[in-house]
């Protein structure tokens, strides 16, 4: 029997994958949002500098609108999906264990948030 075929390491698939699901569905709209914020910002500050410098200087401008704005959504999506997990994390439990006939507690006791 190939390990691959085991009910326990298929459980143990199936939360990973469900994990993943939600670092996706968490991560896209978050960084999406900084990285539209940012540009927004970049437009702002380009035009800023111009008023005010009569020159505009790209990287300056970038490093500390877009940049910025991007770094924040990974942080919420680092900070967010541990909770949506950990939140979601008995339930997947006693799904999967149900699925895959297996011990929901060694599925617990295995599964890291």
């Amino acid at each position: 029997m190939n390990t691959a075929d085991h009910p326990l390491m298929q459980a143990f698939d199936e939360l990973a994958r469900r994990r993943k699901r939600v670092e996706t569905r968490v991560a896209l709209p978050l960084i999406t949002a900084g990285a539209v914020f940012g540009w927004v910002l970049y437009a702002v500050a380009r035009e800023i500098q111009l008023e005010t410098l009569g020159v505009h200087i790209p990287w300056v401008t970038a490093s500390v609108t877009f940049l910025p704005s991007v770094a924040v959504g990974i942080f919420l999506t680092r900070k967010l999906v541990p909770k949506v997990v950990l939140r979601r994390r008995a339930e997947w439990i006693e799904e999967v264990a149900r699925a895959h006939g297996v011990a929901s507690q060694t599925l617990s006791e295995n599964f890291a948030e």
